[in-house]
């Protein structure tokens, strides 16, 4: 990890659920890979941003991440744990982002190297709300 990484985990101290490994399916939809718990910052701002299909959109977070982020994967701002619970009590699947209501999609994720360094990055996810 490089000195800015270091520098990231210290504002990480947030969990949240991110469904990554997006695959489209025959259907129009997507199917994920098992979703996982990771360290982030959630900030609730929105900033206009680019959509899938160029066009422009309003972001509904971004989230800083320690972790390469999928391009239409989701986000859940919570632990796995209470994603499940919340899953549970409201008949949903957890498994399936797009069931969940207070998931995010992601539109956009940066990865920004450090100055003079190749091996050292800011990663950052911008979600937006599909519903």
């Amino acid at each position: 990890m490089g000195a800015i990484e270091d520098v990231v985990s210290l504002f990480t101290v947030q969990k949240c659920v991110y469904w990554g490994s997006p695959v489209a399916n025959n259907n129009g939809g997507w199917t994920f890979a098992t979703p996982i718990e990771i360290d982030c910052r959630w900030d609730e701002k929105q900033e206009m941003k680019e959509g899938f299909y160029g066009n422009r959109v309003t972001s509904q977070a971004s989230v800083l991440v320690n972790i390469d982020i999928d391009r239409h994967g989701y986000m859940y701002n919570g632990t796995l744990a209470q994603l499940q619970a919340y899953a549970t009590a409201n008949g949903y699947d957890y498994t399936k982002p797009q069931e969940i209501p207070t998931a995010f999609v992601v539109i956009q994720f940066e990865k920004i190297p450090m100055v003079f360094a190749d091996d050292d990055f800011v990663r950052t996810a911008f979600l937006y709300d599909e519903g």
